[in-house]
């Protein structure tokens, strides 16, 4: 073997090896429950909303899974537009948003009151 393909194939296993141990686990851990956030949109009615039914919903870094929205832990920006009463009259064009403290491990619901959204933590999955 030539100097310079020992170097070249030295080079490319070091490369390899580096892209499989990164310290940033990206999105993995939104797989499991006991390392991220889940949140729920909770309707009028009670019953779970999935992300698409229920309106403009706006969440950093998240994964859907059917009516379960999973995010990463910390302080999250979420914007929210409760459903409107079709008479009901609109001043203003932009979408609420609030920051609120998201826990590992934690079930959350998002759900509106008097047509403010509210996040309630509903304990440990």
């Amino acid at each position: 073997m030539s100097l310079h393909r020992g170097i070249g194939c030295a080079l490319l296993a070091a490369a390899a090896i580096g892209c499989t141990h990164t310290r940033d686990p990206g999105d993995l851990p939104l797989q499991r429950m006991d390392a991220s956030a889940r949140l729920q949109i909770i309707g009028a009615d009670g019953n779970v909303l999935t992300a698409f039914e229920s309106g403009y919903l706006s969440v950093p870094g998240l994964i859907i899974a059917g009516d379960t929205l999973s995010l990463h832990p910390g302080r999250h920006r979420i914007g929210y537009a409760c459903p409107q009463p079709p008479d009901a009259v609109i001043l203003n064009d932009a979408v609420p948003t609030f920051e609120f403290d998201f826990r590992k491990g934690h079930r959350y619901a998002l759900r509106c009151d008097r047509g403010n959204p509210v996040i309630e933590d509903m304990g440990r999955d």
